[in-house]
């Protein structure tokens, strides 16, 4: 007789299955235990998340403008779709096209903290060269910045939840084995 741990089952020939194993899609597609708990509080988030939309779509939040293009780099799910290699692309071929762009991050550095320590500033910083680069949370300060240091175009890495800056253009990023994240099966 095996011992068997809790959470753990055998598989197909006995083969030991942990549920960490599997995708996350396949966890939160079941019914039932905890992740019920979880239903009432994304309806809440999901109801303010979309009256903020409609009050900056019918402009009675205000989106500051600035007098440089800025460009938003974003996806619509969490991580791995190539955003920072855009960002980087976008630059060179600005830099090409005789503009001078500034890059605007998060700059999420160690410990969660924004600032220019981060994995994502230190690539910025070795594939981008001089360009002016912020690592900012606040993305209307840091846009201020760029532009003070000569940047005449701000391409933003990661903006898309920043209504509170408004963009000339949105580039929204998508991986093609999951266009639209944890996919949820039929019931």
């Amino acid at each position: 007789s095996r011992i068997r741990s809790p959470g753990v089952s055998a598989g197909r020939g006995g083969a030991i299955l942990c549920p960490m194993s599997r995708r996350p899609e396949e966890l939160l597609d079941r019914r039932g235990g905890p992740v019920e708990l979880l239903r009432l509080p994304a309806l809440l988030f999901g109801a303010a998340a979309e009256l903020r939309r409609v009050l900056y779509d019918r402009r009675l939040l205000p989106a500051a403008r600035f007098d440089v293009p800025i460009v938003c780099v974003g996806n619509l799910i969490a991580g791995g779709t190539g955003k920072t290699p855009m960002v980087v692309e976008l630059t060179r071929r600005l830099t090409a096209a005789g503009r001078r762009p500034g890059i605007l991050s998060r700059g999420y550095g160690k410990g969660g903290a924004a600032g220019a320590d981060s994995d994502e500033a230190l690539l910025y910083a070795e594939l981008c060269g001089d360009l002016p680069r912020v690592a900012r949370a606040d993305r209307v300060e840091g846009v201020r910045r760029l532009v003070e240091e000569g940047a005449d175009v701000v391409v933003m890495d990661d903006g898309l939840q920043h209504r509170r800056l408004a963009r000339d253009l949105d580039l929204v990023l998508v991986d093609a084995t999951r266009p639209w994240g944890l996919y949820r099966g039929p019931r």
